[in-house]
This record gives structure tokens, sequence and C-alpha cells, in this order.
């Protein structure tokens, strides 16, 4: 109906590319979600993918297109679906992402994301007060900075991101919030739910909501709000089931301006607005038509449709270009990205011109300047900034990329935009300075190929100085007494062949040596398959080993290491639990000591008579009840007597106090299945590795919650974590995107992913064992036949392959000992015992040494005691901070490797080349070398013919020829 109004963008035409222009080959599937699927900032475009994990997001540089055949960088963001995301205005690699499994995140997307296989890590991760919660759209403030909008089921939460803390809550809807959206001018809100109503209020105000009746099929809703003026327009189904189109204004909000009904189709219409020039974009998922409306709300009939475009694919999500972004040269005024299941499709509106050499300020107004216009603790207090900072499009006025990625969170605006260089309009003198002091113009970084950057993970909660303290202040680490590790590090010293010399390992030919059949366990009885993967299966200590029986009501077999051969055949003498054991641990201070988990939420503590277990018993020495749930994992402190910590299927860990048969700490934040849980070497803190692809670190006797909080291993199969380094690092195995087996090494005071390395591809879990005092690391899997083991160091690249072990046969578990157990003797450095389905083997490693008589001082430092307790469990609650007290294992009656006397070696036989000077050196050299010869062959001769020194030869006896029997 243009013959009533004259409109500069009515002719604006859609011009889609060829299909080279497309971004093809991807797989989006099908995304379930009120978000829009897709967003765009000035530099770069995500979107969902369809990965198994669920909580992957695709990205990649707004201009790019081509086939994808080889996959699209992902951004692991979540451990399940990614609901929601949202580009900040004020800096276009600042994203926030909402997920189902409860989390909000923002994210610093590095740029070498694009080009290489690096792991970004969130910037904050933020948890709603509310619990388990449904989360489900995501959206920034466009001008007040660091202010996020959030729904979480039907709460609107608002976030203060540099600070990583709620402002407030609000619970307005009475179901299941569906959209948000900001006035210009970040002053209001306006949602919509599935309670049918529509919702406007002031976010720092409580009780400000003001409500009418929406649409009237609560399946699915959007609203926008339209710019900086008093009206809103929201989309949704009727009571018919006809899509709707509803525009209100929010000073008469019970009475809509205007209802358009359009046909019956389910899919929802995602209304994208652009503020600058008014335009109206409507597309519905499921559907290939794009309609372009102007919206005039100025007078009747306030939605005037230009056009509809007809593409060949359906949509799935859909969002529009920053305008900073657009060929304003080629009088390009809008773009839409166009999502679908396998390509995503640019749909350019441009306004037909006779000539495009000239910039056509008429249909590109000065639109909003990449800089917020206020900051939170002043907007928190209630003053608005109405008058929002804007730049021109025009090229001859600025002489840098609009494009922004320097914002720094919580530090305002961070920097200054030079507003001579892009030409501030719209501001006044105030506002200028305000630019002035707070934002900076950068150029637009190249996306060429580059190193990738390690980003820093911000820990969930900051981490107190006394904290901090216990990474780097290890004292026990670096005094000299461990491993030496000191003086394995890697030498990079220039070698006369301009190279660098490579470090060698005093382990680098470790061997294994299995035991002999008398020394095995043979004729086991048949084994559970069914104990959860969370659990080894198999423990031993020095004096007997634990083996759970395929016999139903939780058998465990206790067989003692002292009486080994072959067992008789009948039923073995066991623990019976009554129900499934999960997961069962030795006390390290008791070997007659166990406790079982079991699938009934109870923990069963049993202690084993004295010459082992004549009888089967059922009734142990006490239960412990507080879990949930079914409890996977037990692990007792490596220090403190009775204390144990086990963790259940409910998501919780509970410390238990032995002593007192109660649980002195509960540790909550996980949001998913915990694969492993292991204590600090000096039991000061618990690291977590859980299904949701966290790593968290617990002080659990001063917070309930995460003292640090990181991203871990990205598969969702399983994976393990323990100590390395004294503590100041953290190893986890698990599995990468595509089920391949890798381990990974990460700085413990920021859980910074350092390094991470593919072993092989399997399906069973590595499970990891640490000998601190040679940095060893073994690791193996349940069928495995090969035992690996690497050197861990802080030096690039941190893992330095030994010689792996290969078994005669596969395994079922590998089980280590205490180190008091090693026979130092023998150069065994870590013992341990190895199940397999029939057998149970001791498995001894060593380190080939030439003068083993004398101990090896130099491979076995002082020792850590883990055999001992080092305080008690109240002393462990009463915050008591005693370290592990350090012997010597080395026995009586050896001496040591540094004190032997030095070996005498022959030098070595020097051949000179010909023609080369054979000085008198040479034959000094040579002389000598031949004179130890000799001596040694006489000493030789002397052991294998067994004569002395006095004994007569028989040439002494011999008569020689006279002197006058000599010719002249």
């Amino acid at each position: 109906m243009y013959r009533f109004k004259s409109s500069k963008y009515k002719n604006a035409a859609p011009k889609v590319p060829k299909k080279e222009g497309w971004v093809s080959d991807i797989n989006v599937g099908a995304p379930q979600s009120f978000g829009n699927h897709i967003k765009c900032s000035a530099a770069f475009k995500v979107f969902n993918v369809d990965n198994r994990g669920g909580g992957c997001l695709g990205i990649l540089p707004l201009n790019d297109a081509g086939k994808k055949t080889r996959g699209v960088p992902l951004l692991h963001a979540h451990a399940e679906f990614v609901t929601d995301f949202d580009f900040c205005g004020y800096d276009d690699s600042l994203l926030a992402t909402c997920s189902h499994d409860a989390y909000v995140k923002i994210w610093k997307i590095p740029q070498a994301l694009l080009t290489e296989a690096v792991q970004a890590n969130a910037k904050e991760t933020l948890k709603p007060s509310s619990g388990v919660c449904r989360l489900e759209t995501v959206s920034w403030n466009p001008v007040v900075d660091c202010v996020l909008a959030s729904s979480a089921n039907n709460k609107l939460v608002l976030w203060d991101v540099s600070k990583a803390k709620e402002i407030s809550t609000n619970s307005c809807h009475e179901e299941l919030l569906q959209s948000v959206s900001w006035k210009a001018d970040g002053t209001k809100l306006v949602s919509t739910g599935r309670d049918k109503t529509i919702r406007i209020w002031d976010p720092r105000v409580q009780d400000s909501c003001a409500y009418a009746q929406g649409h009237a099929n609560n399946r699915d809703s959007r609203v926008v709000w339209l710019g900086n003026t008093d009206h809103v327009l929201s989309t949704g189904l009727g009571a018919n089931r006809e899509r709707e189109v509803t525009l209100r204004d929010v000073r008469n909000l019970q009475n809509p301006l205007k209802v358009l009904a359009g046909d019956s189709s389910l899919g929802i219409y995602l209304p994208l607005y652009d503020i600058d020039t008014n335009m109206l974009f409507l597309v519905a998922k499921g559907d290939i038509t794009v309609s372009f409306w102007e919206v005039d709300i100025a007078k009747e009939p306030f939605l005037y449709e230009c056009s509809k475009y007809l593409a060949d694919v359906q949509t799935k999500g859909a969002c529009l270009v920053p305008k900073r972004a657009l060929s304003v040269m080629e009088g390009e005024v809008n773009r839409i990205q166009i999502l679908t299941k396998d390509c995503i499709v640019p749909i350019s509106y441009h306004v037909p011109r006779k000539s495009y050499r000239d910039f056509h300020a008429d249909i590109f107004p000065d639109t909003r300047a990449p800089v917020p216009a206020n900051v939170a603790h002043e907007w928190l207090s209630g003053k608005n900034n109405t008058k929002v900072p804007l730049i021109s499009l025009d090229p001859s006025k600025r002489t840098r990329d609009l494009i922004r990625f320097d914002h720094e969170l919580g530090t305002g605006a961070a920097t200054e935009w030079l507003t001579s260089d892009v030409g501030v309009a719209g501001a006044d003198g105030n506002q200028r300075n305000f630019l002035r002091q707070q934002t900076v113009a950068v150029d637009k970084p190249s996306l060429a190929p580059k190193p990738a950057p390690r980003t820093k993970l911000v820990p969930a909660k900051s981490v107190d100085e006394s904290s901090n303290n216990k990474f780097n202040n290890n004292e026990q680490h670096n005094n000299g007494r461990h491993h030496q590790a000191l003086d394995n590090k890697v030498k990079r010293q220039p070698s006369k062949g301009g190279g660098f010399k490579v470090r060698v390992s005093k382990y680098r030919h470790l061997n294994g040596n299995l035991g002999t059949r008398e020394t095995q366990i043979s004729n086991l009885p048949p084994l559970c398959k069914t104990i959860p993967g969370e659990s080894e299966g198999f423990r031993a200590n020095a004096t007997r080993v634990a083996i759970p029986l395929a016999t139903s009501g939780g058998h465990l077999a206790i067989l003692e290491v002292s009486k080994r051969g072959r067992l008789n055949a009948g039923v073995l003498p066991s623990l019976i639990c009554g129900s499934n054991i999960m997961d069962f641990c030795w006390d390290p201070f008791d070997d007659s000591r166990i406790a079982i988990a079991c699938d009934d939420g109870r923990i069963r503590v049993w202690s084993i008579p004295e010459n082992g277990l004549t009888e089967s018993l059922t009734k142990p020495d006490f239960e412990l009840k507080g879990h949930k749930d079914k409890v996977t994992l037990l692990k007792f402190h490596p220090s403190a007597k009775d204390i144990l910590a086990s963790a259940s299927q409910d998501q919780s860990i509970l410390i238990w106090d032995l002593d007192q048969q109660t649980y002195v700490y509960e540790l909550e934040g996980h949001t998913d299945q915990i694969f492993s849980m292991a204590w600090h070497p000096d039991g000061s803190l618990l690291a977590t590795v859980s299904k949701d692809q966290r790593l968290r670190v617990f002080d659990p006797r001063r917070s309930a919650e995460p003292l640090l909080t990181g991203l871990g291993p990205s598969g969702t199969r399983g994976a393990r974590v323990c100590w390395a380094l004294g503590g100041t690092h953290l190893i986890t195995t698990g599995f990468d995107k595509v089920s391949a087996r890798q381990i990974t090494l990460y700085d413990a005071s920021s859980l910074t992913l350092i390094h991470t390395e593919g072993i092989d591809v399997s399906p069973a879990i590595l499970i990891p064992f640490y000998d601190e005092d040679s940095s060893t690391l073994f690791l193996t899997g349940k069928g495995d036949a090969t035992i690996f083991c690497f050197e861990v160091l802080a030096d690039t690249p941190n893992f330095f392959p030994l010689s792996h072990f290969k078994c005669p046969g596969p395994h079922q578990s590998v089980s280590f000992l205490h180190k008091n157990a090693c026979n130092v003797a023998q150069v065994e450095f870590a013992t341990c015992f190895r199940l397999t389905t029939t057998t149970v083997e001791p498995l001894a490693f060593k380190v080939p040494r030439l003068r083993s008589e004398f101990f090896q001082d130099d491979l076995f430092p002082d020792t850590r005691v883990t055999w001992q307790p080092t305080m008690t469990s109240k002393q462990f609650t009463d915050l008591c901070g005693k370290v592990p007290a350090r012997v010597s294992l080395r026995p009586v009656q050896m001496s040591q490797l540094s004190d032997a006397p030095e070996v005498v070696r022959p030098a070595p036989k020097f051949t000179p080349s010909a023609g080369e000077n054979r000085g008198s050196n040479y034959f000094e050299v040579n002389e000598s070398s031949n004179r130890l010869r000799q001596e040694l062959l006489i000493a030789s001769m002397k052991q294998r013919i067994q004569y002395d020194d006095d004994d007569e030869l028989p040439q002494d006896r011999m008569q020689g020829a006279d002197d006058n029997e000599w010719s002249e």
C-alpha cells in the first residue's frame, strides 16, 4: 500500500549469492529451543551444530563461505545442548551462551579457533542461584557495560558479568519464559512466556511488571522491542493455531494496535528488526519464505508489507548482520543469515541507485557505536543515559574498521575510541568526553592463521591468597628431594652440530618384571562384569587383594597375598553386602580395613581378620548413610586417618569422619555424573572431573562450592584425574570428540590447559597412576595389554614417553602399592598387582643399573610416607595443615651409589685417519689402555686357571742356553 506511504527502502531487493557463496556441507540437525540458533557479530557467525555431546557451537568468520567437508571450527561450550547465545554489542568476540546444563558462560573467542584445533576457555561461568533450572535465553544490555539478562525457568535473572554475580531475579511469569528483548536505551525489558502473557518491566525495580494477555496458544512465542520507541512486536500462535503478529504500545499494553493473522503453519515467526531503517523481517522455522515489512508507528496501518522471498531451503534459524559489517558502498542496507539443516545462506537487501560511487547518507543513518553508554553500577543506581553514542557508516569519515575486540570485562568500556577518526554523531559534548575516556577504535585484526594462544580460564570463584599458596609455595615439591625432577628437565644447550642436546631420562629404559607362576594367585572364580566404569574394579595393598565376584548380592572376595598359588575350586569366602557393589577402597593406613560403596546409597566398612577370611561375612563393622542415590566412588584421605570421600549419582560428594561415623562436609556444584576424584598430595584439596566436561577443584574444609572450575576432557564416555608435580598440576585422561584416548596436563592454580597428548583409539578408559618420586605416569585400561609410561615435567612437551610395557595378555585392572613395597635392592621404583580373568600377578617396574649392589639414591629420593597417617580426623576438621613426613628407602646394609668408589674405565682407543700425525699423546693413551687391558686379561685367566702369584710356572723350570753357545 505504498501509494499512501513513501519510503526509501520499499524497493530494497533481496540478493542471494550462488551456492559458492553459501556455507555448505555443515551438520546443523534439528535444534530445539527458543533461541534463533544463529547469531552474528561484525566479525564472526556462530550457530548450533548437531553434536553427540550437544554442547558445541560452530564458528566461522562472518564472510566465510564454501563447502566445509572437513568440518567447521567448534566451540566446546557446554555439556548439553546450547539453547541460546548472543554477541555483545561493543565487543565482536565476546559471546554469552546458555545451555540445558544450567550454566551461563561468557566466551572471548580466540581468532586461532578459526584455523587451529585450539580449546577456548570460558571467561566466566555463571550459575543461577535458583538451583536446577532450564535456561532458554540470554541477551546483552545494548548500552550498559557487562549487564546480561538470562531466563531461568519462569524467572528473569540479571547478571553483572564483570563481577560474575547476580544483580537481581524477577519471578513474574507463572510458567517457562520463552523470549526476552531489551529496549534500545537499555532501561526496560519485554518478555513472553508459556503462561500466554507479555510483560514489561524495569529489572532494577522489584514488582514493577506490567502485563497483558499475549497469544492464545502457548506452544512458542517471540518478542522484540522496536528500538527506542514505546512499542513492542510479538509473534506466536492464535487460538486456532494460526500464526500471529501483534503490535502493542507499552503505555496501553492491554489493547493491541495491530494484529496480523497468517496461515496455520506451526513454524513461529522469528522477528528481526533493524532500528536504523525500521525494516522488519519475518522468518519462520520450517518455512522457505522471508517476508520484508516496514514499521511506521506514527500512523495506521503501522505495518507495511514490502516483499517476499522464496528460498530453496527450509529455515532452522535466522539473524541480522550488524550494520557495521555491511557493504555500504554497494547499497546494502541489511543482510540476513539463514540457517538450514546443512548450510548457511546470506540474503542481502540492496536499495537500487543509479550509481554507487558515492556514499548515500540518506539510506545509511548514523548507527550505534560499538561502545557502552553507561556502566553497571550507575545504571543500577537508576541513572539512564538515553543518548546512545552513534557513528557514521561513511568510509570517508573514518580511518579504521568498525570491528572491536579490545573490551575487557569489568573495566567499563575499557579503552578510548578515537572519535575524530570515526565521526561520532548524535552525541553531545558530555557523551564525546565519555567516549574519549572509555573506548578506543582498533584496527581489524587479520583472520590469517596464527599460533594458538593459550587462553586462561577465569575461575568460577576467586582464589584466596591462602589457597594460591598451596600451589605456588609447595616447598615439599621444590626442596630438591622430589626425584631430582629438577635434575631431569630438558637441557636445550647448543651442540656442535648446531642442534640441541636431547634430554635422556633415567627412567627411559624401564622394564616391567612379571612374577613367576609360583608368585601368582591363579584359578580365580568368574569376576563381576557389572562394576561401573568409574571404579577400577580391583584394589590391592601389600597384604591383601579385593576382587568382586560374579555372584548376586554383592560378593567381594578378599585374598591373602602371602597365600599364593592355585586356588581350590569352590566358593571363596567373601564379604557379602546384599546390594550391588559400585566401588571399594582399602584404608591406606590399615591393611585390614576396606570400605565398599553399594547401589543402595550406603557405604559399608569392614575389618578383615588377621589371618584372612575363613568364612563369608555378612555384617560390616558399620554403615554410612547420607547419599540419596547410588554411591559410585570412594577415596580415602592420603594423610588424615578415618577421613573418606564418597561421590554419588545424586551429584554430591560427602567427606566422612569414620571415627564419628558421620559426614562432616558436603560438596556441591556438579551438574552431571562424577567420573573421578583425587585428593591433593597434602590432602588439602580435592579435584573432580565429571560428565559435564568440567574439571573442578574443591577446598572441602572451607567451601561447599568449587574453588576453581575449568574445561575438562571433551568426551562424555569417562575420564580420570590425578595430581602431578607435587600438586602444582593436574592430569586428566579421557576421550576427544572422535573417541580417541588422550591425556591432558593442567596448571592447578588456574586450570589452564597446558598440553594434550593423544594415545590411541580404544573404548577403555585409561586409569592413571602417578609416581611422584620419579614423576612417572602409568596408564592402562580394562582389556589393554599395554601399560603406557610417560615422564611428566613442567617443560614442553610435558609428556616424555618412556619404554611402554607390553604384557603377555590383556588384563582387567592394575593396582599399585605404597612406595615402601618396592624392593629397592632390585632397583624397583614402582610395584603393583595385575588382575586378569583368571590370575592375580605381581608386577614390578625396574630401572636397569650396572652397580645394583649400591642403593641408587639418584632414583630413590626421600619419599612421602603414605602408609602412616599424619593427622587424626579431628585435626583435619580443625583445619590442621600437617605435611606428610619423608623417609629414605635405603636399607641399612646398602651403601649409596653417590658414596661408592669411582670405577676406572679404560680410555677409548683412538685410531687416527690416514695421514694424521700420531703425536706422543696418542701413544701414551694407547700404552695406558693396553696395559690396563693386559691386567684385566691376567686377572681373568687367574680366575679360570686358579693359580697364585707364588706358584712356579713350567717355563721357570726350563734351562736356557749357555752364553758360550751363542754365536758371535
